[in-house]
């Protein structure tokens, strides 16, 4: 028997053997061959090797909403996403590294900054990507504005890590940004595993809805996002935004899937309509949905607008889920009766690994 060793760098795809009676056999498994010479043989055996690809750098990208803020040096957007991050790399997190092994430590978390002129505080010189710098005001520049700073984030990313695939996970308008920055950047697209949006405006919201404590009503990204009709995103009377069409294939057209949560349906948040005075959801459930792309997994959390991003935690049982669906208006494919503390980072899991089954990935995590 004569068995190949193996070589740094290199896979064995083959292994072919010359034997004039065919007595030789070949196990490729067991990178070997099982020679039977006779007397006045002569045989050959030639092991193909192919240099291996090197190994993807997988990268989690960060994008927030209208309104955020990075504190001091990404302080507080580190701390608003913390629990999703120790999770994925401690040890409930091992199922998900299993499939993505590079993605084992702080630093393979990167945090977008809105900001143009300094986005990033610096280590020695050098831009930290885990230290985004802005201001809630620089969040008021468009999402169009907001794409184009997402791709320089990329491009760099790119030339520091020529192997990366990212996977997005954004925030209410930051799910807009990253939709955006997709479906307008196709030469990105094949860099990108999923896109995982946390009550993401991605039909936009009511322009009854739109209040903000930084950005204007008439800022570029209130334009953006307001959609009073979102099943007619066309129709410019009923849709001042042009970022919703623009989105609606996002996922069709680059092949990405997405995974979206809705957040607000019992819990509402404390804005009123001037007229009837009445509580209103500020991201309702159908739009957190493409218009007419399916999401690969789409769940409904118990939580708010705010909390769902910042917290680990989901306020009540059940989780409803629905699989492949392009708007969460029929019966769930499923519902988690008893909701564990891990579901909401198991949820993204489920994405990073772009699980064959992800109703089994969700409930058995």
């Amino acid at each position: 028997m004569v068995v190949e060793g193996g070589v740094a760098g290199w896979n064995l795809t083959g292994i072919v053997c010359q034997d004039p009676d065919g007595g030789t056999s070949v196990d490729l498994p067991g990178r070997a061959a099982i020679i039977d010479v006779d007397e006045g043989e002569s045989i050959t055996c030639n092991f193909m090797m192919q240099q291996a690809p090197p190994p993807v750098d997988r990268k989690v990208i960060f994008v927030q909403g209208i309104d955020s803020f990075s504190g001091s040096c990404g302080a507080a957007s580190r701390s608003n996403v913390k629990w999703l991050v120790d999770y994925i790399i401690g040890p409930n997190g091992s199922w998900i590294r299993e499939v993505a092994p590079t993605l084992n430590s702080a630093a393979d978390f990167i945090y977008f900054s809105y900001s143009y002129m300094t986005p990033y505080c610096k280590d020695n010189g050098v831009e930290n990507y885990r230290k985004p710098s802005y201001q809630a005001k620089d969040t008021c520049v468009g999402v169009k504005i907001a794409a184009s700073r997402l791709q320089s984030l990329a491009t760099k990313l790119v030339a520091k890590y020529p192997n990366a695939r990212f996977d997005i996970v954004a925030h209410s308008m930051g799910a807009m940004v990253a939709s955006y920055w997709l479906t307008t950047r196709p030469q990105m697209q094949s860099r990108v595993n999923s896109v995982i949006t946390f009550d993401g405006v991605l039909r936009g919201v009511p322009h009854r809805n739109v209040l903000s404590s930084a950005c204007p009503k008439d800022s570029r990204s209130w334009l953006d996002l307001k959609c009073n009709n979102y099943y007619q995103a066309q129709d410019p009377d009923r849709c001042v935004s042009r970022i919703v069409s623009a989105i609606a294939r996002a996922g069709v057209h680059s092949g990405v899937p997405f995974y979206t949560i809705d957040a607000t349906q019992k819990d509402e948040v404390s804005i009123f309509e001037v007229d009837l005075q009445t509580p209103i959801e500020f991201v309702k459930g159908n739009r957190t949905t493409l218009l007419a792309s399916r999401s690969r997994l789409h769940c409904r959390f118990d939580n708010n607008h705010s909390s769902v991003w910042r917290s680990p935690f989901v306020l009540n049982d059940p989780v409803e889920c629905w699989v492949d669906v392009l708007t969460a208006a029929n019966t769930p494919t499923f519902s988690i009766a008893s909701v564990s503390d891990f579901v909401k980072p198991a949820f993204v899991g489920c994405a990073i690994t772009r699980a064959a089954d992800p109703q089994a990935c969700l409930t058995s995590h």
